[in-house]
């Protein structure tokens, strides 16, 4: 597949992305999720869109077969890897569309600006898990947030689980970072 510089949404920031020509390619990005998600239509919407093909916004989910338990142990290994390589500013959370939730730009109607638009300014966020229910994402978003509660650069301050529902699934679990360098 060629490589170019494109933008996946009109009025991101321009990223090093790969054109999804073949059926391939988006394959080969299903092919992380767990086979109960791969048939979802808004999956594949959202895949088309550029989630799995964006640099800044990472799929690291855990093999598509763990158990819940591997699941979480996956979670943590992906926060800590990135925590033990100095202190950051981070934040756990659930979301329907990570790429909308990192890039989204304020509007009238919705003033809350994305990720990368935040005070905060955060660089980079790990989509950690998937799952089929908002329950199932917010629940490991909630332990998540338990496990890492208190610790410097932690940016949480609810529990979890408060997120906006939207329709059908998938629904991710995410971690935002930048270096507090």
């Amino acid at each position: 597949m060629a490589s170019a510089y494109c933008h996946c949404i009109e009025g991101w920031p321009r990223v090093r992305c790969k054109m999804r020509e073949s059926f391939r390619g988006v394959q080969s990005i299903l092919d992380l999720f767990k086979p109960a998600l791969r048939g979802l239509p808004r999956l594949q919407h959202l895949i088309l869109k550029g989630l799995g093909d964006d640099g800044l916004v990472w799929l690291k989910l855990p093999p598509p077969m763990a158990n819940t338990g591997k699941a979480l142990a996956s979670c943590r290994r992906q926060i800590e890897n990135v925590l033990t390589k100095g202190p950051h500013v981070y934040k756990v959370g659930v979301t329907a569309d990570p790429l909308f939730r990192f890039y989204k730009e304020p509007t009238h109607e919705s003033p809350s600006p994305g990720y990368y638009r935040s005070p905060d300014r955060f660089k980079f966020m790990d989509v950690i898990y998937a799952a089929e229910s908002f329950d199932e994402a917010a629940l490991m978003e909630a332990v998540l947030i338990e496990t890492y509660k208190g610790m410097p650069g932690n940016r949480n301050v609810r529990p979890g689980g408060e997120g906006r529902q939207c329709g059908q699934g998938p629904f991710f679990t995410y971690f935002v970072f930048k270096s507090a360098m």
